[in-house]
């Protein structure tokens, strides 16, 4: 893959952006209730500050097609200038809410909705780059993501309160600036695919055996929807996705009702050194993925999925 240098430069700025990318969309997503709350004043109670969480991950589904079908028309470049923006937007939201609710129920949707079209692609991007190594860049590039969970929330309201005064606009201003930055490097040192660089797929120095011909028409969605394979696919990937998430959206409200906030204030270096091996962790299945194939490397996460919630 990096024998080629022209390749290899490509990689290496899509595998940094997209470590940015997931990094930043995980605490904008995961941290974002603690983050959002202190942010806008913390002047609301729990299930208040929670209802736009909600209602922009509900809408995140629809909104997820519509970026997909942009992807189809545009590009992935494109739509992630888009989302970027959009999340820098809901940051500067953010930084001006404070008590008014509005302000604060608009950005904290719009953060959720771009989040997902940013990580959706991300993943378009590493997938269209390689094939051979296809799981092993994912892996790679979704490293952002544990990265966050093993700081924290916790971890970063320290530095805010120590650091900047328990203000938290610097944060969120230092946030859209580096999806500003990020914007560039997408619009000007990537491509979507390799073949609009004059390459291909894993640096190889002629097409892949199957690639498809220059005038074969894209699929619509309406079509990829319309067969029985993408639903599912759909459906696997719906129920691993919600297992997971389920999993660390559930995590806070168990360990309390088992024993308190001692209990989850405990429990949580024990979360860090998870999302820590998660890092590793995430390239391994990746590798898998490449040797066993996505559906092999699926059955032995599906194993592992298992593990967690039958020890609790």
């Amino acid at each position: 893959m990096f024998r080629n240098k022209k390749y290899a430069l490509y990689i290496v700025v899509l595998c940094a952006a997209g470590f940015a990318y997931m990094f930043l969309c995980a605490g904008l997503e995961g941290g974002q209730l603690e983050l959002a709350r202190a942010a806008a004043g913390n002047s609301w109670d729990e299930a208040r500050a929670a209802l736009p969480m909600t209602v922009g991950s509900l809408l995140a589904v629809p909104f997820s097609f519509a970026a997909l079908t942009g992807c189809l028309r545009r590009g992935v470049r494109q739509g992630m200038i888009v989302w970027g923006a959009a999340a820098a937007l809901g940051c500067v939201g953010l930084m001006n809410a404070r008590d008014v609710y509005w302000l604060y129920f608009a950005a904290t949707v719009l953060l959720r909705c771009a989040c997902a079209g940013l990580e959706m692609g991300v993943a378009a991007l590493g997938a269209a780059w390689s094939l051979r190594f296809r799981g092993r860049l994912l892996g790679l590039v979704t490293m952002g993501a544990p990265l966050f969970y093993a700081v924290g929330a916790p971890v970063i309201a320290d530095f805010v309160g120590a650091r900047l005064g328990g203000d938290w606009r610097p944060l969120y201003l230092a946030v859209a600036a580096a999806l500003a930055l990020l914007a560039l490097a997408v619009r000007f040192l990537l491509r979507d695919r390799p073949e609009d660089a004059g390459l291909y797929p894993d640096g190889s120095g002629r097409a892949p055996a199957d690639a498809a011909e220059e005038d074969t028409p894209a699929l619509t969605l309406g079509q990829v929807l319309s067969t029985k394979r993408a639903w599912l696919l759909l459906a696997v990937c719906g129920a691993y996705t919600a297992s997971a998430a389920g999993c660390m959206g559930a995590m806070e409200a168990w360990f309390t009702a088992l024993g308190g906030e001692e209990v989850w204030t405990g429990a949580a270096p024990w979360l860090a050194l998870g999302a820590i091996f998660a890092m590793p962790t995430s390239y391994v299945f990746g590798w898998l993925g490449d040797r066993l194939g996505a559906g092999g490397a699926c059955i032995v996460l599906g194993a592992g999925l298992l593990v967690a919630p039958g020890a609790m």
